[in-house]
């Protein structure tokens, strides 16, 4: 176990899992090195390559929302720190730079407060407030649930932010206008009651008794771009780790040192001086980061859920850790404060195991109903006490293998080979697979690193999961430097594949940096009955390599997708071609994903199955473009039972 002695915001804190945390036996620290490590550069090398395809290496760092990041592009930052650590390669540490300075670039101050940030409509509410004029008797008007906020993506995003006024112009029939334009929208035949759906963004329901000059204002406000601490401290965590880990590097490139101090003077003047603003104390000696108090949040001024508060929590337990930071004490009076409080939330049961809720209200917020933490907000609780338990605050080695029962005794469904656990901390209902920090607690209990090489086997070691993994090796056995030098070296090769014009290995010639595999090609099965197989084979039109796919089952999907995507402009049109064989039976065609600018998929499209032929034959498509396709990438793919060899993929790109 890796420990250390550090100073946390001036006091001195051991910095490993503390008394009580199960160490690896040698056993089982051989079988971690056996299950996995000598295929941490290989995997490295793979996933490395696939990033610097997708999206030009872009990953979501282009997103305008603060959840397009906090979700979205926080795991590119994520894993490339993961894969820093493991390597010290810096090319890792220049991803980061990349990317984030790409987001920095987007950061504003709508509310002219001084403080940058990034914000996000999406989880804003539209208000809606009814009011009546006067006398109006026993008549009620209202959103149907009786509710003023309306949800964005619930009709929210249509509240327009205009006044209405509702008037009955007889018992039987009253008349909507939009007062603030001066329109009338319509009239509407009165019945007790009557629901209605002249306001943008929601129905109204009118009860009641009506009377003529019956008069009701509505007053609306339109949602607007919110700050989220959540979505901050996903996307600020790997960053405070990257300033950390060029603080201890005195060998680096100094252009890193720069970045890094510029990176955390960006954080502590902007980010924890706005968090600041929302912080409350909860006595005794905890506290926790609030809403802000915008109107048209879902809860203005409200505590925050668990997961939304210890998403900033690891970025202050970070940053207090850093050496010459000005604000470290106040981060690890935060974090230790944050830790507090969630300890406190959690619930052990009868067999050792902890349960907790995905937010517990204050006593003054009772119009919030506390229900079970899930799976997916739950990795962020995890992830944060796996790292105060490393600090000593609050949590010890003993939580953490009570949080291991959780996942284990309770979340898990008993299957060996294929886990799977349940949606909730308190059940295995559920179909869930694996999440980043859920399988970090193999530190406290391994059979947690059991059940995460099952589920990596079970994917065919997918790359969704091998950076966790890889991560994972490093925390439970370390990685020594000759296996870290053997990860640095395929860097370059990487390099050079990327910079190759049109698809990338199109004859399937060139390895993989990781080996076993076409370089620039993910091979992969979706086979209910299973058996079906994907290979890298020696049975080629030309060269000396080529991908056969082979269904076995009834229902079958084998296929070989570029990796690269390539760029089109607007009217586009594509001309593929590839050479194949085909067994009888077999359903051999072509498919293709089309993007938009933004990377959303706007076109899916498979071409009519291919002709069965024992001799190497020549398939081609034509199709036009979706408008809105900026990138395009193909798929060679086998629908049926039996055997397809590809080769010698061509793919055009035309303009109309």
């Amino acid at each position: 176990m890796k420990c250390a002695l550090l100073v946390l915001g001036g006091v001195l804190v051991l910095d490993c899992l503390c008394a009580g945390a199960a160490e690896l036996t040698m056993e089982q620290k051989a079988r971690v090195r056996a299950d996995l490590g000598a295929d941490l550069p290989g995997l490295i090398a793979k996933y490395q390559l696939v990033d610097a395809l997708e999206r030009d290496g872009i990953g979501r760092s282009d997103a305008k929302t603060s959840g397009g990041l906090g979700w979205g592009e926080q795991g590119y930052l994520r894993r490339y720190m993961m894969c820093y650590f493991v390597t010290h390669d810096p090319y890792w540490l220049d991803k980061v730079i990349d990317h984030f300075d790409r987001m920095v670039a987007n950061l504003s101050d709508p509310d002219g407060d001084g403080l940058l940030s990034w914000q996000d409509v999406d989880y804003s509410v539209g208000l809606v407030n009814i009011q009546p004029e006067g006398d109006v008797g026993n008549l009620f008007v209202a959103t149907p649930n009786g509710d003023r906020r309306v949800y964005v993506k619930r009709g929210g995003e249509n509240i327009t932010g205009h006044e209405y006024r509702l008037e009955f112009t007889s018992a039987t029939e009253f008349a909507f206008t939009d007062a603030t334009e001066g329109k009338p929208l319509g009239t509407v035949a009165y019945a007790d009651p009557t629901t209605f759906d002249l306001l943008p963004g929601t129905k109204l329901k009118a009860t009641g008794v009506a009377k003529q000059g019956a008069r009701f204002t509505i007053k609306t406000t339109a949602p607007q771009p919110c700050e989220y601490q959540v979505h901050d401290g996903m996307v600020t965590y790997p960053v405070a780790q990257f300033i950390g880990q060029v603080q201890k590097r005195d060998d680096l490139d100094p252009k890193y040192r720069e970045k890094a101090d510029a990176y955390l003077k960006l954080l502590a003047e902007h980010f924890v001086k706005r968090w600041e603003k929302t912080w409350v104390e909860i006595p005794p000696d905890a506290g926790l980061y609030v809403f802000t108090d915008n109107p048209t949040q879902r809860f203005p001024g409200y505590s925050l859920p668990h997961n939304q508060y210890l998403a900033p929590a690891r970025t202050c337990l970070t940053l207090a850790a850093l050496k010459g930071y000005p604000g470290a004490a106040l981060c690890a009076d935060r974090a230790r404060k944050m830790a507090t409080y969630f300890k406190r939330n959690l619930r052990l049961t009868a067999n050792g195991a902890y349960v907790w809720n995905y937010w517990d209200p204050l006593p003054n917020e009772a119009d919030v109903k506390p229900h079970i933490e899930d799976i997916s907000h739950g990795t962020i609780d995890i992830g944060f006490a796996i790292a105060a338990a490393h600090r000593s605050l609050s949590f010890t080695g003993e939580d953490l293998e009570r949080l291991a029962r959780t996942y284990v005794d309770v979340m898990w469904n008993g299957d060996k080979d294929n886990p799977r656990f349940g949606a909730r901390v308190d059940t295995n209902q559920g179909d869930r697979g694996e999440s980043w920090e859920w399988i970090r607690l193999a530190q406290a209990d391994f059979r947690v690193w059991e059940l995460a090489m099952a589920l990596f086997e079970r994917s065919h070691r997918a790359l969704s999961m091998a950076v966790p993994m890889v991560a994972l090796y490093d925390e439970l056995v370390g990685v020594d430097d000759d296996l870290a030098a053997k990860c640095r070296a395929n860097t370059a090769n990487v390099l050079a594949l990327t910079h190759t014009n049109g698809l990338l290995n199109p004859g399937f010639e060139m390895e993989s940096p990781g080996g076993d595999s076409p370089a620039g090609w993910t091979l992969g099965t979706w086979t209910p009955d299973g058996g079906s197989e994907t290979a890298w084979v020696s049975e080629a039109h030309e060269g000396k390599r080529a991908i056969a796919l082979t269904g076995k089952g009834e229902q079958v999907n084998v296929w070989a997708q570029s990796v690269k995507s390539l760029p089109v402009e607007p009217q586009g049109k594509i001309a593929l071609s590839a050479y194949y064989k085909a067994e009888p039976g077999t359903r051999p065609t072509f498919s293709i994903l089309a993007f938009d600018a933004a990377g959303a998929r706007v076109q899916y499209e498979t071409s009519t199955p291919f002709v069965a032929t024992d001799e190497w034959k020549k398939a081609e498509w034509t199709l036009e473009l979706d408008p809105k396709a900026r990138t395009v990438t193909v798929m060679l793919r086998n629908h049926a039972r039996g055997r397809v060899v590809w080769d010698e993929v061509e793919m055009e790109v035309h303009a109309e």
